[in-house]
């Protein structure tokens, strides 16, 4: 049985958690404090660390506290994550609470339902469908990520700004993307790891064109039979294509 195609849209994002994430910078003092219990920083202590604005602050603060919350996982050569894979080492972190329930999610992206001629029961699946599913089937359970459970792998470290260098690539499996889409649609921060995804989610596009192909994908997930039971489904690749050369060396080619 043929599996309903992702949105190609939504997989594009998927990229953007993957490329435009960022740990959060501050002041060793100041996530200090925070580590050790300390009182909660005000705007001003934030901006101090180098970041303006007042709802940039904010974002800053959630971040600290975040990073005083959950530690990063190291995780080591050979660890059951998934179906996760990666050319270069990883680290796992944990997401935080949602901003939004999964139901408020779509809603705000105006999708209705959808119909696949090959899929799970009927092929029809609404709003009420999917909310229980992504709640029952993706949310509950052990995690879709191994041994690392709900703590989604991100490649680690960062090679020049970004989490994949040139030539480098990772893969996640149907139901991790699925799972990573649901967690930014619901507006949840990925621990100290900034994820794109989520900040991008967080305004106007999860109400938008961005959005709705976003629920849509998580609806073409519901429908497909390899995610039944706990499966995994495909792997879907990312990649970063290696330095072009230089036009030296391309005419001496």
């Amino acid at each position: 049985m043929t599996r309903p195609a992702p949105s190609h849209l939504a997989l594009v994002l998927l990229g953007m958690a993957l490329f435009g994430g960022a740990m959060a910078t501050a002041s060793e003092a100041a996530a200090g404090r925070l580590a050790e219990g300390g009182a909660a920083l005000d705007g001003d202590d934030e901006c101090d660390a180098g970041v303006e604005g007042a709802e940039a602050c904010g974002v800053h603060l959630a971040q600290l506290r975040a990073r005083a919350r959950h530690t990063p996982v190291e995780n080591v050569a050979g660890m059951d994550l998934g179906g996760f894979r990666s050319s270069k080492p990883s680290r796992s972190f944990q997401w935080g609470a949602p901003r939004r329930s999964i139901g408020e999610a779509i809603d705000a992206s105006h999708w209705q339902a959808s119909h696949f001629s090959q899929g799970a029961g009927d092929g029809h699946i609404d709003k009420a469908k999917l909310r229980t599913w992504v709640q029952d089937e993706l949310f509950g359970g052990k995690g879709p990520f191994g041994e690392s459970g709900h703590a989604v792998p991100v490649p680690w470290p960062e090679t020049q700004g970004d989490q994949l260098g040139e030539g480098q690539w990772v893969a996640y499996t149907r139901r991790q993307v699925c799972y990573i889409t649901a967690k930014a649609l619901e507006g949840a921060e990925s621990g100290d790891y900034w994820n794109g995804l989520t900040r991008f989610m967080a305004g106007c596009p999860r109400r938008s064109h961005f959005g709705h192909a976003m629920v849509a994908l998580l609806a073409a997930c519901a429908m497909d039979p390899g995610l039944a039971d706990g499966g995994q489904g495909p792997l879907i690749v990312v990649a970063r294509a290696a330095a072009p050369p230089t036009i030296a060396e391309a005419r001496a080619a």
